[in-house]
């Protein structure tokens, strides 16, 4: 089973962390980075949450990446757990 966690907050914490809705899997849209790093890269993933599905970004700047979706214009932290 696919979940997700949403955790809002200012960066850096305190965090709230609600369950998403539904995760949908499917195909992701081509990266516009040509290196393949940068702050806006879409996933194949996309969340549930509060009546709206919302794509799933992760930034990445070196070989680690966050995920995020952009609830109200703001930038909300993404916790993923896929089955395999």
């Amino acid at each position: 089973m696919n979940l997700a966690y949403i955790q809002h907050g200012e960066w850096g914490g305190p965090y709230h962390t609600a369950m998403a809705d539904g995760v949908s899997i499917g195909p992701a849209p081509r990266n516009p980075y040509i290196g393949g790093y940068g702050a806006k890269i879409p996933t194949q993933c996309c969340v549930l949450y509060r009546g709206h599905w919302r794509r799933v970004y992760a930034a990445c700047y070196s070989n680690q990446s966050s995920l995020y979706v952009r609830i109200k214009g703001v930038d909300t932290l993404v916790s993923l757990e896929m089955d395999q």
